[in-house]
Parts: C-alpha cells; structure tokens; sequence
C-alpha cells in the first residue's frame, strides 16, 4: 500500500485478493509498525507530535509525512489517528476528516510552485484484519473531496480553482510483507468529477475544464522493495517496484472552453463506456484501452468555422516503451484505432 494512501485511510487503489488472514489476531501496534515500515521503504519522512496508549487504543496526534525527490517535494498533515482492537482480531481505524497537504514543484517556467489542498474523507470507515506479515484492510466513504486552496508560483499568488470527487468509494486492499513486498487493491465510485478553473489576466487567457465519470472500477497487483534512496522512476524500478492492473468504466463526458486573444475554442466529449490496461516494470510500460460510442464536438465561437462534429464507435489504443537505458535494443511500439468513424 501506498504509505500516504494508507496514512491518509483513503487506500484509493485497494483489493483483496489474496490468502486469508492467519489465525493470531493482529493489534494497533502492528499496524502502525506496518504503516512506518511502508513508509520508510518508500523514502518517505514521517513525524507524529505525540503517540498515546489506552488499553487497546493507541491514539497519534500531529502527524506530519513527507517525500522529497528531484522534481517534486510532497507533505500530507494528519490531526490524529485512532486505532482500536476490536477484540476479534481486527483494528478500527478512524482518521481526522481532514487532511492538509501541500505540493511544492517547479514550473514550465522555473518558477518555484506551491500548492495548499484540502483532502476531506468524512465518515471514513476503514478496518484491518490478519497478521503483521499480511495485512488486509477494508474501507468505504460515502464521499471523497479534493480541493485547493491556495496556489503561489515564486511567492505571488495564482487565480486558479481546482476541485475533485468520487462518491460511493469502497475498496480493499492486501499487503505481504517480503523481499519484495507485495499489494493487491480493488477500488470501486459510483461518480467522479473533477473541475479546473486557469485565469491569467495579464496573458488574457482562462481555461476551464469539467469533467465527469460514473461507475470507475480498478484492480491492480504489484510489488515494492525499499529505496529509500532513489530519486527517479528508473531507480525506483531497478530497486524491485512493479505495477499492473486494470480499469473500467461507465458515461463520461468533459467540457473545455480556452480563451485567449487569438480566440476561444470549446471542446466536448463523451463516452458510454471505457476501459484500459497497465503494466509498470523493469523492462518498461504498457499502457492500452479504448472507449465506445465516443462523440467530440469543436466549436469555435466568432471564427469563420463552423462546429466539428465527430462520432466514433469504439476507440482502442497502446503503447509500449522501455524507461531504462539498455545496451541492448528493446521493443516500442504505438497503436491507434477508430472504428465507425463519421
């Protein structure tokens, strides 16, 4: 498990797909020894401003994690975790509902980037059973919500609005402790939806972005071994990090609108249904899937165009490629295919 997904109890990407759990019961104290070694194999730093135990609760106050590579620095703040035995073998995990973090980068520019979001999981049920060396968790939440809540790029502020939500999320999640440390996940939302909102007044230039799915479905397996010391994909990959799974999903639909002084151009598209498939290894990535009954209009108000129309039965897709430098020659590839175009 992702060790921010797992401290923020979202588990995004969870199932449960494995052996299980053994007979021992397991206890709060192994899940959180769990989490940090999680979280330390990831790289990642993690701070707790008090840590207390009641009789079965252990309580963790002012938890701050934090990941620093080349091109990004990553900070999520947790006011406090409660984990409790349940007397059957399993620990109730109960989370603050909300999360702050914060994502500093640079931008196309080089200008130094930050980003404040608010990450909100209120009424989060999340639950754990089995053994230290196999941990499986369980989780619903009626509603996720992602939103920002502030960006600055070199310290002067940026007019932009960003929101994200899924509903009806539910999920598991199996985590294997060895060399290397495997995962099993399963993510079920009845909706997402995302809107961007990008003004730049001395450019002259907004853009808007609206974006919504029904029905996402996901299923990954992987594995990961410490690298605490790696720094880009490469390394993580070398370092025993591997990833495969798929998806599904029902209608989507988006809307972009993009004005600038050359004009404004208004994009919209829809699907019944799509799907794709992922592999994520030392040898390379593959990335494939395709939509149904796509429709794309391109309308650009005051230009001497009319609306482009375009209507597509099934879209399909992949590509192949290698991510580490090789002496030897290695396979890529692109495929791209439109049936029933009109």
């Amino acid at each position: 498990m992702s060790s921010t997904a797992r401290l923020l109890a979202t588990a995004a990407t969870a199932t449960l797909t494995a052996a299980a759990p053994a007979a021992a019961d397991l206890t709060a104290d192994d899940v959180w020894d769990s989490w940090q070694q999680t979280m330390s194999d990831m790289g990642q730093t993690v701070e707790v401003a008090a840590v207390g135990q009641t009789g079965t609760t252990l309580t963790l106050d002012g938890v701050s994690v934090s990941m620093a590579s080349t091109e990004c620095n990553f900070r999520v703040l947790v006011d406090q975790i409660v984990m409790t035995e349940q007397g059957d073998g399993s620990v109730d995990i109960g989370v603050s509902p909300e999360y702050a973090m914060q994502v500093n980068t640079r931008g196309d520019g080089g200008e130094d980037v930050v980003m404040d979001m608010t990450l909100s999981t209120a009424d989060l049920e999340l639950s754990a059973t089995g053994d230290p060396g196999a941990i499986s968790y369980a989780y619903a939440i009626p509603r996720m919500e992602l939103s920002l809540d502030s960006v600055t790029a070199d310290g002067e502020p940026v007019q932009m609005d960003l929101s994200m939500a899924m509903d009806t999320v539910s999920g598991t999640y199996f985590v294997e402790a060895g060399e290397p440390q495997s995962i099993t996940s399963f993510l079920s939302a009845a909706a997402v939806a995302a809107t961007i909102d990008v003004d730049e007044p001395e450019e002259e230039a907004d853009f808007t972005l609206n974006f919504a799915m029904q029905g996402l479905e996901t299923n990954s397996t992987g594995t990961m071994s410490p690298f605490a010391g790696a720094q880009s994909l490469p390394e993580f990959l070398r370092a025993g990090l591997s990833s495969e799974g798929t998806a599904t999903h029902g209608a989507s639909s988006y809307r972009i609108d993009a004005a600038t002084p050359d004009g404004q151009v208004i994009l919209e598209g829809s699907a019944s249904s799509g799907d794709l498939e992922f592999s994520l290894t030392e040898d390379g990535i593959r990335y494939g899937g395709g939509n149904a009954d796509v429709a794309l209009t391109v309308t650009a108000p005051g230009a001497m165009m009319p609306p482009v129309a375009l209507q597509i039965a099934r879209t399909s897709g992949e590509v192949t490629m290698p991510l580490i430098a090789s002496d030897e020659p290695k396979p890529i590839a692109l495929n791209m295919e439109f049936d029933g175009l009109v």
